[in-house]
């Protein structure tokens, strides 16, 4: 697997006041602007779906699945928008390099629901109530309230079919390490999330680490050792440690066993 370097994003500072002028050409960056709140938080207060095994030497992904959703024309923009939220309605603005820049809502249980689903890697098929035809998005970011951590915003971008863009996707182990197993040891799970540059219809929703793979006392699994479909690329260098196992020390652990708690020591007299 060549090396790639990752493409430079933008921090909360750095955000353009145009959303539309943060794409750039060639691959559609999906990296949050401003992401308060990320998925693995959203899909951990609101879990769906069940976890799923691999079989050895398959393709370590869970491919993307046909997620829609249909938004509704917006009015209430700027400081009313809390009289809209309080009505059960969340506001959603959607925008992208071909497309005119509109505000939208949604009902929040059912955004929450697609967003959960969807994470911030898989597509989603937008429709506008009372218009003809579909849009295919991704979730870009997601706005929360600092104290009460509720959700107040949500950004879709539109992105090309036939365009390669580059999301974070989440990297999931399944399945038990012989070589934790046998040493008395755990799994350290180092690297939790990674660039991926695929076509839309092809990015994978998450990604998964087989730990039957660590299969000795000091084994590693590497980026490289991810297995991919073709026209999938990781960003990221394949040297880098994705888990490994980490041996119990014995050796320290039975020392300390052995010595046993050691008396107060009286105090000294003047």
């Amino acid at each position: 697997m060549s090396r790639r370097s990752k493409a430079p994003g933008l921090g909360p500072r750095q955000q353009p006041k145009d959303p539309a002028s943060a794409l750039v050409q060639g691959s559609l960056s999906l990296e949050p602007v401003l992401l308060l709140g990320g998925w693995a938080k959203l899909a951990s207060q609101y879990p769906l779906g069940q976890p799923k095994t691999v079989n050895p030497g398959e393709a370590s992904y869970m491919t993307t699945q046909a997620i829609t959703l249909e938004l509704a024309p917006r009015d209430t923009v700027g400081k009313k928008v809390r009289r809209l939220r309080r009505t059960g309605m969340m506001p959603v603005h959607l925008y992208g390099p071909s497309v005119e820049s509109r505000a939208l809502q949604c009902e929040t249980p059912t955004l929450i629901e697609v967003l959960t689903r969807a994470g911030g890697s898989t597509p989603i098929t937008v429709s506008v109530k009372g218009e003809r035809g579909t849009q295919l998005a991704f979730a870009k970011e997601i706005q929360r309230d600092p104290r009460r951590d509720d959700i107040l915003h949500v950004d879709l971008v539109v992105a090309e079919v036939s365009r390669p863009v580059t999301a974070q996707v989440r990297i999931t182990l399944v399945g038990e390490s012989p070589g934790a197993r046998s040493s008395g040891g755990n799994v350290v799970h180092q690297m939790r999330e990674i660039s991926v540059e695929a076509l839309p219809l092809e990015m994978p929703n998450e990604l998964e680490v087989d730990l039957a793979e660590l299969s000795e006392t000091d084994s590693v699994f590497r980026v490289g050792d991810l297995k991919l479909l073709p026209n999938v690329s990781i960003l990221a260098d394949p040297e880098d440690v994705v888990a490994r196992v980490e041996a119990r020390r014995v050796g320290v652990e039975d020392e300390a066993a052995d010595e046993g708690p050691t008396d107060e020591e009286e105090p000294s007299s003047v």
